[in-house]
């Protein structure tokens, strides 16, 4: 058993005393109230009297340590974000059988101690995760993975599945296909959350949502017919001051307007390994960041890898042509940053991982 002492600086007893499970993990939340987790249950007690403030017991479900904070917000996720994962390949049986694979995961606002999100709760039914927004403005949590076409049928097709939850009631707000038109369309990037909107990328096409509908705003292809190139490492960046939004997938980077997607230009970029880490907005143009290896890997470069350094490339706004006239190679993969000011970033490089 372990206890939980909290008291004044200047008192010599405690303001109270609470037991604890064996291999509780405790932490402080936003509102000053402190959050327990373990095995056994995960709760909230008030800080001004050690009182229990709620406890999930569906949160069980996951271990102390696989429970990690998102931001600066009081909410808490468990489980794996899957495409994330390079520890759970998605083979082809996984694909064709995917009811059989069902990947936990779920999100908690620890503030209220409600469950926003249960990739496994029943009229969910989400095969796998991969990622997720969080619109803090508008209360909302948007969710996107692989599911079934109808969540309510014993049978169903799987597709790309975007839903959003309001994150204090866990209340499904909506829940929509990738694609309005193409069932064979696959949601593969990260999601962009701005002003209301919710931004992503398909293996065919660029989208904006509307964040409290999931009403499609507006559809910007960037293939058309077919393209042998895979989809891996996509990326999408908003720029506010030049009111467009940057998207890179199957080796091109498209601008579009933010207001209506109306397609500024679009070029071929070779980018190795296909995988941009960062995007930063100068004076002079987008500065991208990569990676050495394919999105998801952990594993250090070898082999061929090698010859695969992480690059810096600094892109016009107007037409996407690279200023410095070559890809810069960097001291190592870009880990950390201080802006100094709208030309000028303190980079931090790391050369092993």
């Amino acid at each position: 058993m372990r206890y939980l002492w909290v008291s004044l600086l200047w008192a010599q007893a405690p303001l109270w005393k609470a037991d604890l499970p064996a291999n509780a993990r405790i932490a402080l939340l936003p509102d000053g109230n402190i959050l327990v987790l373990s095995k056994e249950n995960v709760y909230a007690l008030s800080a001004a009297k050690g009182e229990k403030l709620w406890d999930c017991r569906p949160c069980t479900h996951f271990t102390a340590d696989e429970w990690r904070p998102v931001g600066d917000y009081p909410i808490w996720e468990a489980g794996t974000l899957v495409n994330a994962d390079p520890q759970i390949p998605l083979d082809s049986v996984r694909r064709m059988y995917p009811f059989w694979w069902t990947s936990g995961y779920m999100v908690l606002n620890a503030a209220t101690g409600r469950v926003v999100f249960d990739a496994t709760a029943k009229g969910e039914h989400w095969y796998w995760v991969s990622g997720r927004a969080i619109l803090p403005s508008q209360g909302l949590l948007v969710i996107f993975g692989v599911g079934p076409k109808n969540p309510n049928a014993f049978l169903s097709l799987q597709t790309s599945i975007i839903a959003g939850y309001d994150l204090r009631t866990g209340q499904q707000l909506w829940r929509r296909p990738a694609s309005d038109k193409n069932a064979s369309e696959q949601l593969h990037s990260n999601l962009a959350a701005y002003d209301g909107k919710v931004y992503f990328l398909t293996n065919r096409a660029l989208y904006a949502v509307d964040a409290a509908t999931g009403n499609t705003l507006w559809r910007t292809e960037i293939v058309k017919g077919i393209s042998l190139r895979a989809t891996t490492g996509t990326y999408i960046f908003i720029d506010e001051e030049k009111d467009m939004v940057m998207a890179f997938g199957r080796g091109r980077l498209i601008a579009v307007r933010r207001a209506d997607g109306q397609r500024l230009w679009q070029k071929p970029v070779d980018i190795p390994r296909d995988n941009v880490i960062h995007a930063f907005s100068t004076s002079r143009g987008v500065l991208l960041f990569t990676d050495d290896l394919q999105p998801g890997s952990v594993q250090a470069p070898t082999g061929r890898s090698l010859f695969f350094p992480p690059l810096a490339l600094l892109l016009s706004y107007e037409n996407g042509a690279n200023l410095w006239g070559e890809r810069l190679r960097t001291p190592g993969l870009l880990s950390g940053y201080i802006p100094l000011d709208e030309n000028r970033l303190l980079c931090l490089f790391q050369r092993e991982r």
